[in-house]
């Protein structure tokens, strides 16, 4: 019985982590780079700066410092 609630558990966490790892929230631009490799490197640090730009006008510099992306 023991076994079965083991088990049973362990799929449930399973199908929730495969959910939770197809439902990404990234922006535009990362998603284009990394995950569709639609842009070049240069595409996407420009758009990253336009997206900071646009940030900056609607966040806090707190809230900027942590959602920033690594830039290759």
């Amino acid at each position: 019985m023991k076994k079965n609630i083991i088990i049973f558990f362990m799929l449930v966490f399973d199908v929730y982590a495969f959910i939770h790892g197809k439902i990404y929230h990234v922006s535009a631009a990362y998603e284009d780079f990394y995950i569709k490799h639609a842009i070049s490197a240069e595409q996407y640090a420009a758009r990253i700066r336009v997206e900071e730009k646009n940030a900056q006008h609607s966040y806090s510099k707190e809230t900027m410092y942590r959602s920033k992306l690594f830039l290759p």
